[in-house]
């Protein structure tokens, strides 16, 4: 049972990310450095609101918000940039995101989210 982590990209909060290897599977570990509980409490409010309004988001598999720790679904290192990269007709690949945009754009907010935020 070998485990391997490396850092990876992140956002532009105050959190860290890190992909952990292990049986041939990995997971996603955040780790918040500042405001621990407000900072993973957004991340998990949106990412949960995103998922009730069927937009792919990962899934959360562990959440310690006292010691600034979530657990999630690695969706891999492809992104959309990578793909135009490769695809000649860019044109589809750009008309995918707009039309995920247009459909987080069409979800109501509740108050209940929006006092979080």
């Amino acid at each position: 049972m070998k485990s391997k982590i490396i850092p990876i990209a992140g956002d532009a909060s105050f959190r860290t990310f890190y992909r952990i290897y292990k049986n041939k599977k990995s997971k996603i570990i955040i780790l918040a450095k500042k405001e621990k509980y407000k900072n993973l409490i957004v991340y998990a409010a949106i990412n949960q609101y995103l998922r009730k309004n069927n937009i792919l988001t990962p899934k959360l598999y562990f959440q310690n918000y006292k010691k600034g720790i979530f657990v999630i679904e690695d969706f891999g290192n492809l992104s959309f940039y990578k793909i135009l990269l490769k695809k000649k007709n860019k044109l589809i690949i750009y008309k995918k995101l707009v039309d995920l945009l247009i459909k987080i754009q069409k979800i109501k907010i509740k108050s209940t989210i929006r006092n979080i935020i």
